[in-house]
């Protein structure tokens, strides 16, 4: 046998060993024995049949067995022999099936590391959005948990629509060439006043008008980067005053607070979180472009399509649906250039880490995790001896492998972050 590589691209190659004539007779000459001795053929004693009667009823079994055969036996031993490193099973791509003493090729493309070598990976000067202002937060925050709480009044006869109201409209709505266009076709819907329920041509064209009057609206639709008229037919069929309730300690009571200033204070502590985090991940992602770009690298398909698979699993759970989503190629299309910069990212920060030697103590893991645990569930911070106290021993106690090593890739990221010149764009 003789075997040959041939580069496809940096992470991958293509394996082929050819088969002489000798070799696959030989190969062919231990299959049907072994059919021989296992066949029941009708007028044959068990193990008995000649072999011309086994060729014309288990030609193609064979076939299969022998190309199985010769992968099993040599295709790994090639990959060991030329010490080839791939990362997920060689994927075989001969279609044609071996024939007795004839040669024969068998081909199997594999998947290889990627060969990174870091050229610039820290100290970067990085550009991001300011932060979110909190107190800004919090007032919408406010304003929405008051229209949750909102009360809704009938107003006098003859009333005209303002911006503060709530309307209950009708709409026939037409393409310009007269063909009905259902999306904004409707018998009832109740919405407020405003761009964030209804179309802005709506909120515009409502104002002054009185129940039971009609007004044809002209109003654009978007879909994608293409827009076009449509013209809508609305009818006013009722309109209520919408009365908020006043930002008091009884309306926090409401909301679950002890007051005012106890919900103030909740909500503050909440988005200030929130931007801290919005503001990592605006951080990390600045980061990791300059990194890519700085360090372009090629990545193997295979472990772009797990990346997929987790997250199709993510997006649609488990069962019969993410089954069928993992199936589906315009799906994973579309996940594929996502997927393809999260594998960069990772091998990026494995070459980091290993040129950095990047550790974690025993210690470093512990408190990494007790932090994490923490945060996901703040019910496990306890007296010591409690109950939660107790779980959460128990949980650090159980930590492994992939525990250290996500320990060890977080350290490093934030390594890599501490040495960043962050410039904020202006407000």
């Amino acid at each position: 046998m003789k075997s040959s590589v041939e580069e496809i691209n940096p992470v991958q190659c293509r394996l082929t060993l050819d088969f002489s004539p000798e070799e696959t007779a030989k190969e062919y000459s231990k299959v049907w024995q072994n059919i021989r001795k296992e066949a029941f053929i009708q007028g044959f004693r068990k193990g008995k049949a000649p072999v011309e009667v086994l060729k014309r009823l288990y030609r193609k079994h064979a076939a299969h067995e022998v190309l199985e055969n010769l992968v099993r036996t040599h295709l790994f031993e090639a990959i060991d022999q030329l010490q080839l490193s791939p990362i997920s099973q060689p994927m075989i791509d001969t279609v044609e099936e071996p024939k007795e003493n004839e040669p024969f090729k068998i081909s199997a493309i594999l998947d290889l590391p990627p060969r990174i070598e870091l050229k610039s990976y820290k100290g970067f000067t990085i550009k991001v959005p300011p932060k979110a202002d909190v107190s800004q937060r919090v007032e919408r925050e406010l304003e929405l948990l008051r229209e949750r709480q909102a009360t809704f009044l009938s107003v006098p006869e003859g009333t005209a629509v303002s911006d503060d109201h709530q309307v209950t409209l009708a709409c026939e709505a037409k393409e310009e060439d007269g063909t009905p266009f259902p999306a904004y076709t409707f018998e009832e819907h109740t919405a407020r006043i405003d761009k964030n329920h209804l179309p802005k041509e709506w909120c515009e064209g409502l104002i002054g008008m009185k129940g039971g009057e009609e007004k044809l609206i002209p109003t654009e639709f978007r879909e994608g980067d293409k827009k076009r008229t449509i013209s809508c037919q609305l009818k006013v069929k009722d309109i209520q005053e919408v009365k908020l309730p006043e930002l008091d300690d009884e309306f926090a009571k409401d909301v679950g607070s002890d007051n005012l200033a106890d919900l103030k204070m909740k909500l503050t502590q909440f988005h200030e979180k929130r931007i801290e985090d919005e503001d990592r991940t605006a951080i990390e992602t600045a980061y990791f472009e300059v990194l890519r770009a700085q360090n372009p690298c090629d990545v193997p398909p295979a472990i772009v399509d797990q990346v997929i698979d987790n997250m199709v699993e993510e997006q649609f759970g488990k069962g019969k649906n993410r089954a069928k989503s993992k199936q589906s190629q315009d799906i994973r299309e579309a996940f594929r250039e996502h997927a393809k910069t999260i594998t960069k990212n990772a091998y990026l920060i494995d070459e980091i880490i290993k040129t950095e030697r990047i550790e974690v103590s025993d210690e470093e893991l512990k408190d990494l995790a007790r932090k994490n645990l923490i945060e996901k569930d703040p019910s496990l911070i306890g007296k010591e001896g409690s109950h939660q106290d107790n779980l959460l021993k128990i949980k650090l106690k159980n930590l492994d492998t992939n525990d250290r090593r996500n320990a060890i890739f977080n350290k490093a990221i934030n390594l890599m972050l501490a040495s960043l010149n962050v410039e904020r764009d202006p407000a």
